[in-house]
């Protein structure tokens, strides 16, 4: 939804499921975005599957696996739980290299608005950049 949001389009993507008896099946997926208005939409989801198959599971993996992402409501750390969903996106935004005319324009917000965000961003995490902040995201698993 935010990506239709943003009016990006979502491309096909495959989806790995787990049944119960440890079979894979793959499905792919696509999104239709369909106007009913100039601002209103449906998103239609379209899944096409395969025929399942035994799991193969690497006996030696070298990457470890990525710790699950925490909400900043339920993070551990005192600093990251005084953001708000609001700051929590934004956050991710600064992650993905957007900038703040950039954030603003996704966000149908003004410039300054996507500033005082990022502001209070840094004050909330005690932190002196946006690198800082990203970092501490990625540290906290937030993103």
């Amino acid at each position: 939804m935010k990506m239709a949001n943003r009016g990006e389009i979502v491309r096909e993507f495959s989806l790995m499921l787990e049944t119960k008896d440890e079979q894979l099946v793959e499905s792919k997926v696509s999104v239709l975005q369909l106007r009913t208005g100039p601002d209103d939409y449906f998103l239609l989801h379209l899944l096409r599957g395969s025929e399942p198959r035994e799991v193969t599971r690497p006996i030696d993996s070298s990457e470890p696996p990525r710790p699950r992402l925490v909400s900043a409501r339920e993070s551990a750390d005192a600093r990251a739980r005084r953001l708000t969903a609001r700051e929590v996106e934004v956050l991710g935004m600064l992650a993905a290299g957007r900038t703040t005319p950039e954030i603003a324009e996704r966000l149908h917000i003004s410039q300054l608005t996507a500033r005082s965000h990022i502001q209070n961003i840094l004050e909330k995490l005690e932190v002196h950049s946006k690198a800082e902040a990203v970092a501490f995201a990625f540290q906290k698993n937030l993103i």
